[in-house]
């Protein structure tokens, strides 16, 4: 199990993260913000803003 410290891309707070995938969103504990991880190379995480989830309600 890879762990990998990395800045938040909005608030600069640092994140810990474990066993994760790319394209999983994850969430910042400072900040609240939906990130989403774009690519996992070596032990760099590169994370982004993730897009805004249109509400469905079923339609």
């Amino acid at each position: 199990m890879q762990t990998f410290k990395t800045p938040c891309p909005i608030c600069d707070a640092t994140l810990n993260l474990s066993d994760v995938e790319v394209t999983e969103i994850v969430s910042c504990p400072e900040c609240r913000s939906r990130l989403v991880i774009g690519k996992i190379k070596s032990n760099q995480i590169q994370l982004s803003e993730a897009p805004a989830v249109d509400e469905d309600w079923g339609e």
